[in-house]
């Protein structure tokens, strides 16, 4: 039953001088190949009219390279990151590090497209000017007309490079952060790739919620009610078990509605959606000092409310890991 929804897809590999003095650029340049291989076939089950587009962007100083967002081309793209290098005006040891400048080009490249839009970011995490980044980061998820979900992968151990990453995942409610330690093997690449082309569907039987964003979009609830539907019973025994071998981890548990309703009817509501994914996973072992909730009610759509299908995905709960 899956179906891919992402229909553009922007990778951005920083190529900088960090990268090069932490000696993380092959790391990065590896991965970025990988994830080209671990992308689904044009061919498969997709969102009526979402056409699949995909580019790759290397950066460092005033230097791109790469291939512009285009129809998906999987040999195009592999060539693409093949020839990815140090890029910058300190020549091989590359220049600096402009997220900024790179979210603006961005979203230029992706202001004709709708629906759901994805950015994967893999990097050291130390741009120039981090207000700065994290602003046009925020302007980049909040201007795309549609949904875009903001990834990011670490590659290196500079802390203070992976909190900042971490900000930049939890800027929207699709997006995640992730190290490159946990992308090391082909299942654990098509899961992360599944959970950004795939979207929210099928994120729960993938994703960790011990360092991801996790969206139940499976475990789903009926109309103007806050029991769960039998089929996310499983999903949660996974998480459960996920969540156990992460005991240090606290997680935030954070429920939605769809439109119908008063604004403090649906409050109410998502918290008590919120509440019974926190009851189930303390039934099946997770310590509930643990687990902590929040009700946004309806203010945070992902689909449109003007259909069955849309508002069925806005009756949802998100798991928000938090640091210890």
């Amino acid at each position: 039953q899956e179906m891919r929804v992402t229909n553009q897809l922007v990778l951005l590999t920083d190529a900088s001088g960090t990268m090069e003095r932490s000696r993380t650029f092959p790391m990065a340049k590896a991965l970025t190949r990988a994830l080209v291989a671990a992308l689904p076939e044009a061919s498969v089950r997709a969102v009526p009219g979402a056409p699949y587009r995909v580019g790759i962007t290397g950066f460092g100083g005033n230097e791109r390279s790469g291939a512009r967002t285009a129809p998906f081309d999987r040999d195009t793209l592999g060539a693409a990151a093949a020839r990815l290098r140090l890029l910058g005006e300190e020549g091989e040891h590359g220049g600096e590090t402009p997220y900024r400048n790179v979210f603006a080009e961005t979203a230029r490249e992706l202001e004709d497209g709708s629906g759901r839009a994805a950015v994967v970011l893999v990097s050291d995490g130390r741009p120039d000017y981090r207000k700065r980044a994290f602003a046009a980061a925020q302007q980049l998820v909040q201007r795309y007309d549609g949904e875009l979900c903001l990834h990011t992968i670490q590659v290196g151990e500079n802390r203070r490079g992976g909190d900042f990453l971490k900000r930049l995942g939890a800027l929207s409610s699709c997006g995640s952060s992730s190290h490159a330690s946990a992308l090391l093997n082909v299942e654990q690449l098509r899961g992360f790739a599944q959970q950004v082309m795939f979207g929210a569907a099928t994120v729960a039987a993938a994703g960790d919620p011990c360092g991801q964003v996790v969206r139940l979009q499976n475990v789903e609830f009926d109309f103007n009610r806050y029991n769960l539907q039998t089929e996310g019973g499983a999903l949660l025994d996974e998480i459960a078990r996920k969540l156990q071998g992460c005991p240090a981890v606290r997680v935030r548990i954070e429920g939605h509605t769809d439109h119908i309703g008063s604004d403090a009817y649906n409050q109410r509501l998502s918290l008590r959606r919120a509440n019974t994914v926190r009851a189930y996973l303390v039934r099946e072992g997770v310590a509930a000092a643990r687990l902590r909730v929040r009700g946004f009610g309806k203010a945070q759509p992902i689909a449109s409310n003007a259909t069955d299908e849309g508002r069925a995905r806005n009756r949802r709960v998100e798991l928000r890991p938090e640091n210890p």
